[in-house]
């Protein structure tokens, strides 16, 4: 296993620290360099684009936050570059330009997203990119095979399953019945030999069972805490928290 106590220097900001009432969009340069003034670490999510590259984004579609009509992937990264968010000054940044913003002064997690379809390609984008970079960054997902594929091409590299108790909504309703049982009790484990656990705060005492059944000693970060009760239900579980609207002054489990 990595050592990955760096991951547990500062709670980390869901998304970098945003505030869409003073215009700091969630996943943007904005973000990520408020989150390094706060003495935070970041989450961020990374999408791909048309031509290959990593860029940090969310959504699967460009509506919500650009106001574009389609998919991230129909698009290259000099066209995302030059969409704004949510009317700020802020575009699209590629991961390259995430990581060199940080430049590793609070740690970075990103969440490769995946429509677990079996497309790897921004699995190993995101590979090369953080193998490349000086910097302590954790990869996560919620699919295992990304996370299986980053053991396999970047063993190195620190990573981490996302994961929750019901898999029944949004980008996972397409998931068959055994799919969602295997992903909520973590049955990948031996071919993701994860680094640490990224769970719902709502769903840590199931985590805990599975954990203890499964003879698993790992790191938990708990997501997506908002608030101080929250924090400190994640305190009895957890081993750090991913947080966003509210600036937790710290966190000691």
């Amino acid at each position: 296993m990595n050592t990955i106590d760096w991951l547990l220097k500062c709670p980390i900001a869901h998304r970098g620290l945003h505030d869409l009432r003073r215009g700091v969009i969630e996943n943007s340069l904005s973000a990520a360099r408020q989150a390094i003034a706060h003495g935070y670490g970041i989450e961020c999510d990374v999408q791909l684009s048309l031509d290959g590259e990593a860029v940090v984004f969310h959504d699967f579609t460009l509506k919500r936050l650009c106001g574009v009509k389609g998919a991230v992937a129909e698009y290259t990264a000099k066209d995302l570059g030059g969409f704004l968010l949510a009317g700020s000054t802020d575009a699209v940044p590629t991961l390259t330009q995430f990581i060199d913003i940080i430049a590793g002064r609070v740690p970075l997690i990103i969440e490769i997203k995946s429509a677990f379809r079996g497309d790897l390609r921004l699995t190993q984008s995101v590979a090369e990119i953080v193998s490349e970079s000086p910097f302590a960054i954790a990869v996560k997902s919620f699919d295992p095979a990304c996370i299986a594929e980053l053991k396999r091409i970047a063993p190195h590299i620190t990573r981490g399953i996302v994961g929750m108790k019901s898999y029944e909504c949004g980008e996972f309703a397409h998931l068959d019945d055994c799919h969602k049982f295997k992903l909520s009790n973590l049955l990948h484990v031996q071919d993701t030999l994860p680094d640490f656990i990224s769970w719902n705060v709502a769903d840590l005492i199931d985590l805990k069972l599975i954990m203890e059944k499964s003879n698993l000693n790992l790191l938990v970060l708990a997501w997506t805490i908002q608030n101080e009760h929250q924090k400190h239900m994640a305190a009895k579980h957890a081993n750090q928290i991913i947080f966003e609207g509210f600036l937790p002054e710290s966190f000691l489990p």
